[in-house]
């Protein structure tokens, strides 16, 4: 959203409505640290050599100059490195006061980290490393590539198309991923795990939830485990692995070509004469390997 504002200066758009924004060129940046004391933060990457800080406020605040005199930003742009921090001045309950939103416009191949110590982040279209936490809102992840860190205290994880090096954890969300590749790991404390029409290599774990994972291209290795819940996994007939798979139950389809030994509780074996390891532990649950194909 645009709107007609003074740079750098709190502005009030609409009754009750402030908005900041200050802009800087990022031609000559490598990398960009943007932390934020309380407030939702909203990520885009852009195709220019420009970035933007878009500061929303809202709430019981019938005057800008509070916010200014309470809400401290701070810039340090150094060389090739720019850091930004709002955070709430020494005494103040700001965060008590008003909502915030902060929208932050960089280039898509800038090095990004970015971190609100309590609201939800949204990030998409960024394409180098990506360093995305907060303490205890939702992480929500569109059209990204290269090198993804993404962690909360407690909040759900979404991702969509998210491809490269990529870890993504949470201290007891759920864990959602959709058409992703590359090496993933994955982590949640006691959410459940979905990753579908997944690529690559991929390690899952999660204390207390279930797993359901579809697999259309594997490399390296592919590992779930979960204490007390049940996986499903769906495989390419085709696959070339080496399986070790244990649970209170466990079932493979008929119609993979397998060599090895069932039980109830214990496969092992390989398909296909062969391959990458997959390895699937359930302390308490149920595991059912069936074909995608």
């Amino acid at each position: 959203q645009k709107y007609n504002v003074d740079e750098s200066q709190w502005t009030e758009v609409s009754s009750g409505v402030f908005v900041y924004e200050h802009s800087f060129s990022s031609a000559n940046l490598n990398s960009l640290d943007f932390l934020a004391d309380f407030g939702n933060l909203n990520v885009i990457g852009n195709g220019s050599s420009s970035s933007k800080i878009t500061l929303r406020a809202t709430g019981d605040i019938d005057d800008p100059a509070v916010i200014a005199k309470e809400l401290n930003i701070k810039e340090d742009i150094n060389n090739d490195d720019a850091k930004f921090e709002v955070i709430a001045a020494n005494g103040s309950s700001i965060s008590e006061k008003i909502n915030l939103e902060v929208t932050l416009s960089v280039p898509q191949n800038i090095a990004l980290l970015a971190k609100t110590a309590g609201g939800h982040v949204t990030a998409s279209q960024l394409k180098n490393s990506q360093q995305i936490s907060t303490s205890g809102g939702h992480i929500t992840l569109t059209d990204i590539e290269g090198t993804t860190n993404a962690k909360t205290g407690g909040g759900h994880i979404t991702a969509n198309r998210v491809f490269g090096d990529i870890s993504m954890s949470t201290g007891g969300g759920h864990i959602k991923m959709q058409d992703t590749g590359g090496n993933l790991e994955v982590k949640t404390g006691g959410g459940h795990i979905n990753i579908e029409n997944g690529e690559g290599s991929i390690s899952a774990k999660t204390s207390g939830g279930n797993i359901s994972s579809s697999i259309t291209s594997a490399q390296d290795q592919l590992r779930f485990s979960t204490s007390a819940g049940n996986v499903s996994l769906s495989l390419p007939t085709d696959i070339a692995a080496d399986l070790d798979v244990s649970g209170t139950s466990a079932s493979l389809d008929d119609v993979f070509n397998f060599n090895g030994t069932k039980n109830q509780g214990r496969i092992t074996g390989t398909l296909n004469g062969g391959g990458l390891p997959i390895v699937i532990n359930c302390g308490y649950g149920n595991v059912n390997i069936s074909t995608n194909d």
